[in-house]
């Protein structure tokens, strides 16, 4: 009734045939699993429908018709003392206990409640009611703009919800589970709040000045009380005003190890540090520093863990370690009397979830098209910095070394060429090889680079021209130039292609996949495009992936004024897409996602690999001769032009 539509026209991309058992599995008719999209009028019918879809099933009353669910789901919110709206969900055992512990879960800077939807599953599974929430003035759904950011609105936020756990449950014990920042910042409460029956610190920054001088290569507190000044910039990884925050930082008693000493002495409840041996605000010798000066009646403990956060989301098996120990140490000071075996959550439960959250997160801050369109112009605007950083060239290298032996004349797409940077790089081994080195030679060959940016591409013009020139004047002899034509084409990837089928010998589509619209669409043009037997490589950023660290090994190997500031722009931008793909606007994807993308687009035996310097996927696929899509397909669904893949839990 809402969409003032009767129908609504979709198209099949995927099918797969179902297993059935029973009585059922004697029928003789055949059973299919389809998966298909929705096919919109314009882009207002779709927002509305993405916006409705997302408020249904974000619905507590929607979780119950998943058959097998153990935890239901549903959107709640508190307010904090200014008022502002805190918005949350609370994950729970649909046969909860009276009495049952709540686990309240601080997102840590930078992130929202999204992140945490493994763990709030893991302990709900195992009785307790989780809060998850979003900062007020940060990233997420609460009210307010991250500009403003504050660890002292932080702890006004956590003060609020622990008033909300404690009013619609007042029997129940509270952990406070916060990591990061906003473990400094649940350190700093526990110390003034009764309410607080156990806090959890995942590796927690108990040092602001040291994490800052990590991060940044400079003193911020210090330079700040000497009358530096930054405004709106980034601050470890996020884009803030950074003279507001630091100046709440200080003046509110979080600046540095000595301030956090101080809250210490004060904490009279149980505090687990699950610590890292480096962490980011500190060794792991300043949290056992901590450690020591909390009251012994609070029996802290510090728990080991191999690696950070961020790189124990890439290891599902270690940050699933890391998870039990939690939970376990959550029910022992917490449920001491509820002896009974560990529970770990299903996956597909936890997938489903994250979809849900992700939609909801996207109706929540939809992105225009003008928006979008000139968010890309500035980003690409200070692109071409990424030339002067190894790891990118590196993550190149990878690329063309992929692409392998060509026959004379094969054509190569570039979509999201950005200013020509795997151009050049082609061409710059080109005449490498031609001089004795060894590697790939692309001679004989036709590069076309797609950019939806005119002016990015009028840049890349320049560069291949420029690359050409110097190309000649190296090797003296213009005859042994490259002969590696060049074309380029402003286009839209959310679009249909201006190219015709089975155009193209590979095809590649690097840092882009993400940040499309419609991410299946643009990866089944780029098939139809791609030629039977052609390759096709896409490269994507990790989740979590941590842009700073090749952002600090670059500061470190420049002093050129003019590079320092365009790598920081650049950085500012990629803070812009983190809190984007917060929002559910971008999206970064698992190796599992990516594959089964490829697989659904029509391609066969995904290969996948780390790069750019550990902060990104590299696939590389091939599309299936002809024959070969016919092999096993049912006649009636190899004449519409189905291709069969299987998804599995947690997928696209």
């Amino acid at each position: 009734q809402e969409l003032d539509t009767a129908s609504l026209n979709a198209e099949a991309v995927w099918v797969t045939p179902i297993t059935v058992v029973g009585d059922d599995a004697k029928a003789s008719t055949p059973r299919f699993r389809i998966g298909v999209r929705l096919l919109f009028r314009d882009s207002h019918s779709q927002r509305r429908i993405a916006c409705l879809v997302g408020q249904l099933l974000v619905a507590a009353e929607r979780f119950d018709l998943h058959v097998g669910g153990m935890i239901t789901t549903e959107a709640v919110e508190c307010r904090n003392e200014l008022g502002q709206r805190i918005a949350g969900y609370l994950d729970r055992p649909k046969r909860a206990l009276p009495g049952s512990p709540v686990a309240i879960i601080v997102p840590g800077y930078g992130e929202n409640k999204q992140a945490y939807v493994t763990l709030g599953y893991y302990l709900a599974d195992n009785g307790f009611h989780v809060l998850r929430y979003d900062h007020c003035d940060h990233i997420g759904e609460s009210d307010g703009d991250p500009i403003k950011t504050t660890l002292t609105g932080f702890k006004r936020d956590l003060q609020a919800v622990l008033a909300f756990a404690k009013e619609t449950r007042p029997d129940s014990p509270i952990a406070v589970i916060a990591s990061g920042l906003a473990g400094r910042v649940a350190l700093k409460a526990a110390a003034v709040d009764p309410r607080m029956d156990l806090l959890v610190i995942l590796t927690g920054i108990v040092d602001l000045q040291v994490a800052c001088l990590a991060m940044h290569q400079e003193d911020l507190i210090v330079t700040f009380l000497r009358g530096a000044r930054r405004g709106v910039s980034n601050l470890l990884g996020v884009q803030i005003d950074v003279d507001h925050f630091l100046q709440d930082a200080i003046k509110e008693g979080y600046a540095d190890l000595r301030t956090t000493l101080r809250d210490a002495q004060q904490i009279r409840v149980p505090v687990m540090f699950f610590a890292t041996h480096e962490e980011a605000g500190g060794s792991v010798m300043a949290v056992n520093e901590v450690r020591d000066v909390i009251a012994r009646e609070a029996l802290s403990q510090v728990f080991p863990i191999p690696q950070t956060l961020r790189q124990l989301h890439e290891d599902p098996r270690k940050e699933w370690a890391m998870f039990r120990q939690l939970v376990s140490c959550c029910m022992t000071h917490l449920s001491p009397t509820a002896a009974r075996e560990m529970i770990e959550p299903a996956q597909m439960e936890i997938g489903r979830q994250n979809r849900l959250e992700r939609q909801r997160a996207k109706a929540h801050s939809p992105i225009g098209k003008s928006g979008s369109k000139e968010f890309w112009h500035d980003y690409l605007d200070h692109f071409h910095c990424l030339a002067n950083i190894p790891e990118y060239w590196h993550l190149l290298d990878q690329i063309s070394r992929l692409l392998g032996p060509m026959e004379k004349g094969a054509t190569i797409l570039d979509a999201g060429c950005g200013p020509g940077n795997l151009g050049m790089c082609m061409l710059l081994q080109g005449f490498y090889r031609r001089r004795g080195s060894s590697g790939p030679g692309f001679d004989d060959l036709r590069y076309v680079g797609v950019e939806v940016a005119q002016s990015v591409l009028a840049r890349a013009a320049v560069n291949f021209s420029n690359a050409g020139n110097d190309a000649f004047l190296s090797v003296g002899d213009r005859q042994d130039s490259s002969t590696m034509a060049t074309s380029l084409t402003c286009a839209d990837l959310n679009r249909p292609l201006p190219f015709r089928d089975h155009q193209f010998s590979r095809v590649i589509c690097n840092l882009v996949l993400g940040y499309l619209e419609d991410p299946m669409s643009s990866l089944l043009e780029l098939v139809r495009v791609l030629a039977p037997g052609g390759l096709i490589i896409v490269t994507s950023l990790k989740p979590y992936a941590d842009l700073i660290e090749i952002y600090k090994n670059f500061m470190l190997r420049t002093d050129l004024p003019e590079e320092i500031e365009e790598a920081e722009r650049l950085l500012n931008t990629a803070c812009k897409i983190k809190q984007a793909e917060s929002d559910g606007i971008f999206r970064s994807f698992q190796p599992d996602e990516i594959a089964m993308l490829l697989i659904m687009s029509g391609v066969s035996e995904p290969q996948v690999s780390s790069t750019f310097g550990n902060q990104a996927y590299i696939v590389a696929a091939r599309k299936p001769r002809q024959n070969e899509y016919d092999e096993g397909v049912p006649e009636s669904l190899t004449e519409a032009n189905f291709v069969t893949a299987t998804p599995t839990a947690g997928t696209c």
